[in-house]
């Protein structure tokens, strides 16, 4: 996960949630665990509330909280040294977040899931008797596929306006934009080039060929792009599927190649 990449040296122990009462929402770190929402949960350093502990000198003791009122969570910074980010824009207000927005705090950046399914049941039965209480509730790796098993088809209907990506059998609904991305990578890797260059599409050529929401559409918007359908793919557990290369460009990481 690209957009997730560690830039300080920490390690998964490093950060552990605490809860009662998961939500469906949670947060996922750069190796793939999701770490489930309380409602009210409390980012820092050193805090003995319900909420994400993350032992980094880069995290503040109170450094944010994400709140969900109405089905809609808001992210507010607490005043931390180094700050906290949406979308690589620093907070200066409380922020409303999106599903698969990248959250940094600090200096370690997360994706924000608004629902990931049921929550583990966090009773245990011992001897016959419940245990009630507090707990840490374990995280989980999403599912990760093979790149050599992986199979595309795309269905693009009649009326336009986006389309389907079937990725391993998996249906995935992608906007205009997205499905135009995911049609020129595809078609560019059925090009007979050699294997460490097939495949690959230049920004440059991207801003050409997309339908970016753009009047003066850059390569930031294509970057932006990538991004959102990478995180549409990692949704449901499809990762690494679009690699990047500097000089390059953009390719899709599939069977045939």
């Amino acid at each position: 996960m690209e957009e997730l990449k560690l830039t300080i040296a920490i390690t998964p122990e490093q950060i552990s949630v605490r809860g009662t009462h998961p939500s469906p929402a949670a947060l996922v770190d750069p190796w793939g665990r999701l770490h489930r929402l309380q409602r009210k949960t409390l980012i820092g350093r050193e805090h003995e509330e319900e909420g994400l502990r993350i032992l980094d000198a880069t995290i503040s003791r109170k450094h944010a909280i994400l709140e969900q009122h109405n089905n809609v969570w808001t992210l507010t910074d607490l005043g931390s040294s180094n700050g906290t980010s949406v979308e690589d824009t620093a907070l200066t207000a409380p922020a409303t977040l999106r599903d698969g927005e990248r959250v940094l705090f600090g200096s370690l950046a997360f994706f924000f899931l608004d629902d990931v399914g049921a929550a583990p049941q966090a009773e245990t039965a011992l001897d016959g008797f419940t245990v009630r209480g507090p707990v840490v509730l374990e995280t989980r790796e999403l599912p990760r596929i093979p790149v050599k098993d992986r199979t595309l088809e795309l269905r693009e209907p009649t009326g336009g306006g986006g389309g389907v990506a079937i990725v391993d059998g998996k249906p995935i609904q992608l906007t205009l934009p997205q499905f135009e991305l995911v049609s020129i990578l595809y078609q560019r890797s059925l090009v007979s080039e050699h294997d460490s260059i097939r495949g690959f599409v230049h920004p440059t050529e991207l801003i050409r060929s997309l339908s970016l929401e753009s009047a003066v559409p850059s390569e930031d918007h294509v970057r932006q792009l990538v991004r959102r359908l990478r995180r549409v793919f990692f949704k449901v557990g499809i990762e690494n599927m679009i690699e990047s290369r500097y000089g390059a460009g953009y390719r899709l990481r599939l069977r045939s190649m």
